[in-house]
């Protein structure tokens, strides 16, 4: 056994909140809170309200669950070995993020109860987004509107149909037009059918936008190339990364599928490794990967742009900063990427060129086989608005979109819309948008329909149902269908579409019934690209308009929330931000010298003011913000929100989540600047200091490995917990960052060993990306409730995974690591010997095993956690949603109050894999057991293994020169290690390597 020694100086400081990194320590870890006595919700007590939910949730499913849509593959008979509570595996698409991950759906006796990532499929690569996983839960969500209303009151589809075909008729016979105002449409079955609605109706304009706009992208290619597009961007392909305001790992574009790629490039068992530069304002994912962070205000940025591009055409420049990337870029010609998230036309003309000059262009840009993901027009879109206002459109057909919310202009808007002769909203959720329109087709859930995609040319994905709909829902493409005057099936319009398309674009030796079926099977399918006339590159050079202040503004999108599409979804809700850790809420993010000159402190109210309007918001200090640049999250104060005022337990001295009547946050939509093209980042002309303030719930203001300086033995008040070196120092040495260890000397005899299985897990912290799909990941597996803000505010967050971030570094000058931490799975764990009933007890295999019947819930266990990880049940978790209790999952326990809980390692994962290799006589393969967060995770940074098996991958990393556990000087045994983080930029390093 090797420990660290404690005696050692720290040089790099790591620090969880910006409160920590100070000289006076005042936190303190206080005692557990005391369990408040809480009275029987209207005199039901526990034994007769678990009585009541098991009978309604066994009515709910002989009422509810249906079995599989037939045709559905993989069964075209059922063989005699499926049996009920056998789980069936469906391939689909999910499209609760724009990037359209493929997915694997595991159904149980017709529930989908959890969605995988497709490892075969080439977006997502087996890795799936927190979004994708969340939307499991909406399927669920009975406040979805599941039949077609009319003015509000529900009615039958043949009464919807009939009045909105008498209202198209008679626009076709008017000199007006009709409009289709969607989200951008990947579908090339439901192209067509827009393509037969024009031709049926006459004058029909199709409209694209995106709730996040990447127009500007687009249009410059249209300007550069003469063609309009998106192109595929290669990260794996680039050697030198310059991203500037574009968080890629986190919300722009296609993050999972740009995280897989990043990795490839981050081998550190290869000569090289790719370098990454981060240009923003405010502190994102990928700024909090990059291994150079550049910070500057949003104006900052535009004359960083004109400076690199100058530079790289060959003029010199005396901004070292400049320099110093145009140096790197150039000597990686064709082997590097820029790219840039400012929705202006003239400055993606500018990254054209300066990608252009580095002949980059279908290298790491690819033009051949452009991305489909995002189409939208800001040019169309201003053309749509002039001739609403002017009373041109006499009908508009609205899919997947919400303007009224997502566009600065959204309540002109809605008055121009409620003006139209004929509006139609079809939509999954009464929203802004679809509360004002007469006439609401509910849209079915993805797993309840049939869809094809084209989200990249040349590749078509496929989604098929998996459950019967829930409600009375009708897909766009259904709509478009019965209103043009056919009669097709929602599967016979997508299948008859690809056998018209069978020559020309499938081009394949099978017979198109045997294509259909593997489509279907596997989810995906290469087909042949469109052709991509590109002309040869037109340069410009537009001079960028800067407007610069003392005060500046931008806006982003959370890589969970995006644009508000999941605001309605209680997980994502409650998943922290993976860099402030802040639940339920946006704020103003500002920079610790900003809140000093303002005397702000976190909580305080303040008006931001601009040109476009104005906006009350919290604030939050952050590290790593620009100084002048206050930032704010987009995607809040949406309606349908106030649902969650009281979410979460129910008890005497229970605070709501939201006031009545009122949303979670504060919709800044109103601050968009909108002229040619739509921008998210402007002048703040006054802040104002409001009265009052509003409490922030976050999550790692508690539970932390800190030892608070009055407690902690004097050479070590803080704990080593990341280990760090450079890529250069790590190659000379790869136990560089490591702290140097000594054996333990210890009186008693190893009696513990596993002669079987050992099972263990590793960490790559320089991998993680902290997206956090892997929490939401473990939540959906485990049967995780949510509590609600104020809960989270008492420090009840029932997560089993909890994600911690580290700063170092200060002000806007910050490092940051993330650490995955759980139950560690002690092989001489602390928390056994203290729970005086044996309610947790370590396992043959070394894991550290709750048993629910025992647990009277002392908390001992918990006290003497050195992570931290156990969460106690302080109520009944139930839903309030009895239609949402279909999600869980039956393999895994639901506890109940008074029972202490934490990560199990997927034991029933375990315990599968185990009976079917037992009954087909083989031994369990390395890396045939997934655990929940290591199959979701985007960056492969977690790996669960054999600890036993010494040619198994986990054995090959705890042997290696990285490896390290956290604590391991407390002689606890962790088998839960983390891999040192590794940075590619030329600095020595800064922690480890000390002797005692």
């Amino acid at each position: 056994m090797q420990l660290a020694i404690t005696n050692m100086t720290v040089e790099k400081k790591y620090y969880s909140n910006i409160e920590d990194n100070c000289a006076n320590d005042s936190c303190n870890n206080s005692d557990l809170p005391k369990l408040e006595t809480v009275q029987p919700r209207n005199g039901v007590t526990r034994k007769s309200f678990l009585k009541t939910v098991g009978f309604s949730f066994g009515a709910l499913m002989v009422a509810c669950s249906k079995a599989p849509v037939k045709k559905a593959i993989p069964f075209l008979i059922q063989p005699e070995e499926v049996l009920p509570g056998k789980a069936l595996w469906y391939a689909s698409t999910s499209f609760a993020c724009d990037s359209g991950c493929a997915v694997h759906v595991k159904n149980r006796d017709g529930r989908p109860i959890k969605l995988e990532g497709n490892p075969s499929h080439p977006i997502n690569q087996g890795g799936l987004c927190s979004q994708c996983q969340a939307s499991l839960l909406g399927l669920y969500d009975s406040k979805r509107i599941l039949k077609p209303e009319i003015s509000g009151k529900s009615c039958s589809w043949e009464k919807i149909d009939n009045e909105i075909i008498n209202e198209l008729n008679e626009i076709k016979e008017s000199s007006k037009e009709i409009v289709i105002l969607s989200n951008t449409i990947s579908s090339p079955s439901t192209y067509h059918q827009i393509k037969l609605f024009k031709k049926k109706f006459g004058d029909v304009r199709h409209i694209q936008i995106d709730d996040y706009s990447y127009s500007a992208i687009l249009d410059a290619h249209e300007k550069n190339y003469s063609k309009r597009l998106l192109p595929q961007y290669h990260f794996d392909k680039a050697n030198v990364i310059v991203s500037i305001d574009a968080d890629f790992l986190g919300s722009w574009i296609s993050p999972t599928q740009f995280t897989k790629d990043f990795q490839k490039n981050r081998n550190l068992t290869s000569e090289k490794i790719s370098k990454l530069f981060q240009i923003e304002s405010h502190l994102s994912l990928t700024g909090a990967k990059a291994d150079e962070r550049i910070v500057l205000s949003p104006s900052g940025i535009l004359k960083f742009i004109e400076k690199l591009d100058a530079t790289i055409q060959g003029e010199s420049s005396d901004d070292k900063l400049v320099n110093k990337v145009a140096k790197s870029l150039l000597h990686n010609k064709g082997k590097s990427l820029v790219v840039c998230g400012v929705n202006d036309i003239d400055v993606q003309v500018l990254i054209n060129r300066i990608n252009q000059k580095l002949n980059n262009i279908n290298k790491t840009i690819d033009h051949r086989r452009p991305s489909l993901q995002y189409s939208g027009s800001d040019i169309a879109l201003n053309n749509f608005l002039d001739d609403i206002d002017n009373s041109k459109i006499g009908g508009i057909i609205i899919f997947n979109s919400n303007p009224i919310y997502t566009l600065p202009q959204g309540i002109q808007l809605s008055e121009s819309i409620k003006k139209v002769k004929l509006n139609v909203s079809i939509s999954n959720y009464n929203n802004e948008t679809s509360n004002i329109c007469k006439y609401v087709v509910p849209a079915p859930h993805d797993l309840e329909s049939w869809n094809d995609s084209e989200l990249i040319s040349g590749l078509l994905s496929m989604t098929q149902p998996v459950v019967q709909s829930l409600g009375d829902t009708r897909s766009f493409r259904k709509s478009l269908s019965v209103w043009s005057g056919a009669k097709a099936g929602e599967r016979d319009l997508v299948r008859n579409y690809w056998k018209q398309q069978y020559k020309s674009r499938i081009g394949t030796t099978l017979s198109f019934s045997k294509f259909w079926n593997k489509l279907v099977h596997d989810g995906f399918a290469r087909i042949k690209p469109f052709k991509v006339p590109l002309k040869a590159f037109m340069d410009s050079r537009p001079k960028l308009k800067i407007e610069k202040s003392n005060i500046e503004f931008s806006l982003y999108q959370t890589p969970h929330l995006a644009m508000g599409r999941h605001a309605e979804n209680p997980w994502l809700q409650e998943l922290p931000n993976p860099i402030t850790k802040i639940t339920w809420d946006n704020y103003a993010s500002i920079s610790d010298q900003f809140a000093d000159k303002n005397k702000l402190n976190n909580g305080d109210l303040i008006n931001v003011q601009t040109k476009m309007g104005s906006v009350t918001l919290p604030v939050f200090i952050q590290p790593g913000q620009q100084d002048n640049t206050i930032s704010m999250a987009l995607g809040y104060g949406r309606i349908g929100t106030e649902r969650f005022h009281s979410i979460g337990p129910d008890w005497l001295e229970k605070k709501p989540t939201i006031n009545l009547n009122k949303t979670v946050g504060e919709s800044v939509s109103n601050l968009i600047n909108y002229s040619k093209s739509i921008l998210y980042f402007g002048i703040v002309d006054k802040v104002k200091k409001e009265k009052g303030s509003w409490d922030l719930a976050q999550t790692q203001t508690y539970d932390t490995l800190k030892n608070p300086i009055k407690t902690a033995p004097a050479s070590m008040p803080i704990r080593p917990f990341i280990q760090e070196t450079n890529f250069k120092s790590f190659k000379k040495d790869s136990s560089s960052g490591s702290h140097h260890t000594h054996p333990v000397t210890t009186m008693w005899s190893d009696d513990h060993k596993y002669e079987g299985h050992h099972w263990g897990m590793a960490i790559d912290i320089s991998a993680c990306t902290g997206c956090s799909s892997c929490v939401v990941s473990c939540q959906a597996e485990n049967n995780i409730p949510v509590v609600g803000k104020d809960e989270v505010l008492r420090k009840r967050d029932m997560a089993w995974l909890r994600l911690d971030r580290y700063y170092s570094g200060e002000g806007e000058n910050v490092d940051v690591a993330f650490q995955a931490m759980m139950c560690q799975h002690c092989d001489n764990a602390p928390c056994e010997p203290v729970c005086p009933v044996l309610a947790t007890v370590h396992s043959t295999e070394g894991l550290n095993q709750q048993v629910y019947n025992r647990c009277v819930g002392t908390r001992f266990c918990a006290n003497n956690c050195p992570y931290k990880v156990r969460r106690f049940n302080w109520f009944d978790y139930a839903h309030e949603d009895v239609m949402e209790n279909m999600v869980l999952n039956p393999d895994v326990t639901v506890r109940s109050r008074g029972v202490m809980e934490k990560c199990s390692m997927c034991i029933q994962r375990i315990q599968e894999v185990r009976i079917e290799a037992r009954k087909n006589g083989e031994k369990i393969k390395d890396g045939q057991i997934k655990m929940a967060c290591e199959q979701s995770c985007p960056a492969d940074a977690i790996v669960f293994g054999d600890l036993n098996d010494p040619e198994s991958k986990i054995s090959r990393l705890v042997n290696s020169g990285r490896h390290y556990r956290v604590l391991e000087e407390l002689n606890i045994q962790p088998t839960v290690g983390y891999l040192t983080q590794v940075r590619n930029r030329e600095k020595k390093s800064t922690q480890g390597n000390h002797h005692g």
